[in-house]
């Protein structure tokens, strides 16, 4: 095989293997299997431009993708980056709640003062059939 093939291959490698953090060392194997096929089948071909046409329409193209992808998606970072999210989101949610419920809290209430309460059941009626009123064409 010749050396432009080698490299080519050898910095895929070094992408994915760079990539690694400490205990995901499981999936290896796997990448210096798949590097070994990658070899074997860059050997059928003729130069790189051969190979490189030949390895975008493969299946191993695709799981290099994937094998990257998993990698990348299990690195510390990246599991920081969805603990984060997952309480970002969750504080999100409990603000929007605890807004709801005192928007709620402070209506019951004033709905029970006389004269409010009237006013806003009026309210409500005119914003239910106003969604049914024809909007003018600008």
């Amino acid at each position: 095989m010749d050396e432009i093939k080698t490299a080519c291959i050898d910095s895929r490698k070094q992408a994915i293997m760079a990539s690694i953090d400490s205990g995901n060392e499981d999936i290896v194997g796997k990448i210096e299997e798949y590097f070994e096929r990658l070899e074997e089948f860059a050997k059928d071909c003729k130069d790189i431009n051969d190979f490189e046409t030949k390895f975008a329409t493969s299946d191993l193209a695709k799981e290099y993708a994937d094998m990257f992808g998993y990698v990348m998606a299990n690195t510390e970072q990246a599991k920081e980056e969805r603990v984060e999210d997952m309480r970002h989101d969750a504080v999100d949610s409990m603000n929007h709640f605890a807004r709801r419920r005192a928007k709620q809290e402070a209506y019951d209430v004033a709905r029970d003062i006389p004269g409010v309460g009237e006013v806003l059941t009026a309210k409500q009626h005119f914003d239910f059939f106003s969604r049914f009123k024809k909007k003018k064409d600008d």
